[in-house]
């Protein structure tokens, strides 16, 4: 979650990942438009927002393993919940920043990292194992 905070901050803006592509390109002898980079960097930006959310909903479902019942239901939907105030949160970080701003689309994509992440568990069949029971004295 740190991590997440940290890259919604001003150094992490449009303009750092730009010239992080463009050096990219220069070392490994692109050719690349203006245009292109453009693009590049939108699409690279945007996966970064589902990436580090799914992730996130990864981590989120193991924590919350222990509010399970046999579905699983109970742990998707704090899973969901704390992912969507996190991803709320963190696009609201953005207002006390120079270079960045809030957008609706990004908590968008946000939410949906932590949906894919959710539904990706379920479909390969990890459901969230019991906190083991404390053993008596």
């Amino acid at each position: 979650m740190a991590l997440i905070g940290c890259f919604s901050t001003d150094p992490f803006s449009g303009t750092w990942s730009e010239t992080w592509l463009k050096s990219c390109a220069a070392w490994l002898r692109l050719p690349v438009t203006a245009h292109g980079l453009q693009i590049a960097n939108l699409v690279l930006r945007k996966s970064a927002h589902l990436g580090e959310f799914f992730v996130l909903g990864v981590l989120l479902h193991r924590a919350l393993a222990g509010l399970r019942d046999k579905s699983g239901a109970v742990v998707f939907g704090w899973v969901v919940l704390a992912g969507a105030l996190y991803a709320v949160s963190s696009e609201l970080l953005q207002t006390f920043t120079v270079a960045r701003e809030p957008s609706p689309l990004d908590t968008a994509l946000n939410l949906a990292g932590v949906l894919c992440s959710q539904w990706t568990l379920g479909h390969i069949g990890i459901r969230p194992k019991p906190w083991p029971s404390p053993s008596p004295p």
